[in-house]
């Protein structure tokens, strides 16, 4: 399993997730890039994934426009995954309606390399109610995919989300991962290591404690 995780941003605030992303994905097949998180049309998302991996002369990079088109996608065809952000709980609406959450999950487990930028990466926690949006959608479930050891995802963390995080712990009983933009994790064989020039920090309810690139966390599993 490697999963790359951004606390988002673009350009400059990405570079270092970007260009690891794109070093190990292969370059014989395009990346699937879903920005089902923005409002269509998603001609300016497609410019913006271009522009963030032109620095590093990729742009082998399809993406899907709608639900449906998520619907037929065979993964087998994918050298990896992109998944922007925007709104968290339609992305994983969509994804669900689309079910597409265990094929995700498939190719994740089957050591597929997958991207998530703030809402693509918060779907990976145990709950999505870390976002700061609203469920306008009515989802009846807010697990996320829970694939990141128990642990919920927040992005675009600042101290001033302090509050609003031991709040979260605190209702849910769930440790969470604060991902600042400039900032990013990537996950494999159990164990997160940090990447960008700021700080990654993990919440447990007591303390918080920084994952910094020279100090890898091992994932705790119940």
């Amino acid at each position: 399993m490697v999963l790359f995780l951004s606390g988002g941003g673009s350009g400059e605030k990405s570079k270092e997730i970007d260009r690891a992303f794109v070093q190990v994905v292969g370059k014989d097949k395009p990346i699937l890039y879903i920005p089902l998180a923005r409002d269509p049309p998603y001609d300016a998302c497609l410019d913006w994934i271009l522009d963030n991996f032109a620095p590093f002369n990729f742009n082998n990079i399809k993406m899907i426009l709608s639900v449906d088109n998520l619907k037929r996608i065979d993964l087998r065809n994918y050298s990896g995954i992109y998944i922007g952000g925007g709104d968290t709980y339609r992305l994983l609406k969509d994804l669900i309606d689309a079910k597409f959450l265990k094929i995700l999950a498939d190719f994740v487990n089957s050591g597929g390399h997958v991207y998530g930028g703030s809402a693509g990466a918060i779907i990976f926690g145990k709950s999505i109610e870390t976002s700061s949006e609203k469920n306008k959608v009515f989802l009846r479930s807010t697990n996320g995919l829970n694939m990141i050891g128990q642990n919920s995802i927040f992005c675009h963390y600042t101290d001033e989300d302090n509050e609003r995080i031991e709040t979260y712990i605190k209702k849910n009983k769930t440790p969470a991962i604060a991902i600042p933009e400039n900032a990013g994790i990537i996950v494999e064989d159990n164990t997160i290591k940090t990447i960008g020039p700021r700080n990654v920090f993990l919440f447990d309810g007591s303390e918080k404690n920084g994952i910094t690139p020279g100090n890898p966390y091992k994932l705790q599993h119940p």
